[in-house]
């Protein structure tokens, strides 16, 4: 499958699949994070969807836009990232139309950001700078404008610690050919526009990310300004000191269209 979205609520880790054998998904499957096995049917998506974004509150999980069969979604499905089942609509909706964003949060906010959707006002499609947020326990309230980051960004790698999250790499412009290599930040309670991180090791997209309390790792996709390669490269920041990150190791193959997430050792 590619086209993914993961999210964790510390014990479990979940992951919708969005583009399987050839067909888009409703699947969410779901592993234990601290045991090393095959995953496990969770339950499906309200409607087969890929390249959504997906991030918790610790307790609801959240699928944020994505593609149908053949239109954007501004719509959200949640789950009980404890409880194996079939998703739900959250009764709000985002912003506009979007996928191909990223979303972190902690246990208050949700953030999506970036991706290719609904340029507002307007119908017209392009990739996007914006960040929504929304609290995902209360679904009478739909996502509002949070700020901007830095540049225009497709395909990011973006996770948190629960203070700040990080949006990394990813495509900028239509047509899609030029790859940023700068990491953005934001603090997730504050509403504000985004602030320049660091660098990646190169110009990246089509990458994933993860992180604990102290470190962020940015994952696989392709490097490269124009042409790019696709890398087994696993790099890492410290969230709480902004900086360029550092080679950490790499992964057992290439990879790009992946995603990633993380939760309790034990």
């Amino acid at each position: 499958s590619y086209g993914n979205a993961a999210l964790s609520g510390g014990t479990y880790g979940l992951f919708h699949l969005g583009n399987a054998s050839g067909s888009t998904s409703n699947v969410i499957e779901y592993v234990t994070v601290s045991t090393a096995a095959n995953s496990q049917d969770f339950g499906d998506m309200t409607t087969n969807t890929n390249y959504a974004s997906g991030t918790s509150d610790g307790t609801i999980g959240g699928f944020f836009g994505g593609q149908g069969s053949s239109y954007i979604k501004y719509t959200v499905d949640i789950v009980t990232v404890a409880t194996p089942g079939n998703a739900s609509s959250w009764a709000a909706n985002l912003t506009s139309r979007r996928t191909y964003g990223g979303a972190c949060g902690n246990n208050n906010r949700s953030l999506f950001g970036g991706g290719y959707g609904v340029l507002l006002p307007g119908t017209t499609n392009g990739n996007l700078q914006s960040i929504d947020y929304l609290t995902l326990s209360n679904s009478s309230s739909g996502a509002s404008d949070f700020g901007d980051l830095t540049a225009l960004r497709t395909y990011l790698g973006c996770t948190s610690n629960g203070t700040y999250g990080l949006f990394a790499g990813g495509l900028a412009n239509t047509p899609n050919t030029v790859r940023q290599q700068s990491i953005d930040y934001v603090t997730i309670d504050t509403a504000a526009d985004a602030t320049d991180f660091g660098d990646l090791l190169d110009y990246y997209a089509y990458l994933s990310a993860c992180a604990n309390e102290t470190r962020a790792a940015f994952v696989g996709g392709d490097a490269g300004i124009s042409p790019s390669v696709s890398q087994n490269v696993i790099q890492y920041v410290t969230i709480d000191t902004p900086g360029n990150s550092t080679d950490l190791g790499d992964l057992t193959t290439t990879r790009r269209l992946h995603t990633a997430t993380s939760g309790a050792a034990s």
